[in-house]
């Protein structure tokens, strides 16, 4: 008789980073505050954008009679100055105060507590934000990170920044983001993978050219 129930424990692969970014990624799928959504990912564009530039852009150092180093405003300067402007432009939206807060427990002795940031009151972000729905079963908000707001997504930004995770961070074809477990990796799943390779055009050419190829090896005999 088959047994319905195998007792081996199915180990999922955890890749570096990958739990660490979950919680941005599946903020990043379910909020239904597109605004702040949007807000965000805007700003991790102006912070690759001011990184790019800077990293491509050398810095012209010149020597004054006092012994001290001035930095020549070349254009390119002024350009790779204009996009960290504009990255700080974007993060003055957001104005926070620390907050703290200490559950009630009923096992003495134990207590929990929790440090976090919220919006300013009558900031811009403390007028627009929106409230997350409550998760029930089964629920997408049930997932790690969903229930965050857009100030928990930017401080959450801010570790996989300076972790170095930030890029890992992608948007699939089906508009679905995911965490890159390799440098080559395109897809959030297998599914969207096939579903590229039977619509990209690109692709579909360079299939049927190898087709023909396989067609005619296989008619002079060279292969079988």
């Amino acid at each position: 008789m088959p047994k319905t129930n195998s007792r081996i424990r199915k180990n999922v692969r955890q890749y570096h980073g990958q739990t660490d970014a979950e919680s941005l990624v599946n903020w990043l799928n379910v909020t239904e505050d597109s605004v702040g959504r949007d807000r965000i990912i805007d700003f991790v564009a102006a912070f690759f954008q001011a990184v790019n530039l800077e990293a491509a852009t050398e810095s012209k150092i010149t020597r004054g009679k006092d012994g001290v180093g001035y930095e020549e405003m070349t254009p390119e300067r002024k350009t790779v100055m204009g996009a960290n402007k504009g990255l700080n432009r974007l993060l003055a939206y957001y104005k926070v105060v620390p907050s703290m807060a200490v559950f009630a427990s009923a096992k003495k002795g134990h207590v929990a507590f929790e440090v976090y940031w919220k919006c300013a009151p009558g900031s811009k972000i403390s007028r627009h934000s929106r409230a997350t729905p409550g998760p029930g079963p089964g629920h997408k908000y049930d997932l790690p990170g969903a229930q965050m707001g857009e100030i928990g997504a930017l401080f959450n930004v801010f570790e996989l920044i300076k972790s170095g995770l930030i890029s890992k961070i992608a948007v699939c074809r089906c508009a679905k983001f995911y965490f890159k477990k390799f440098a080559h990796q395109r897809f959030c799943s297998q599914k969207c993978k096939l579903a590229e390779f039977r619509t990209n055009e690109e692709v579909r050419t360079k299939r049927n050219e190898y087709a023909r190829k396989l067609y005619h090896l296989h008619k002079s005999g060279k292969v079988k």
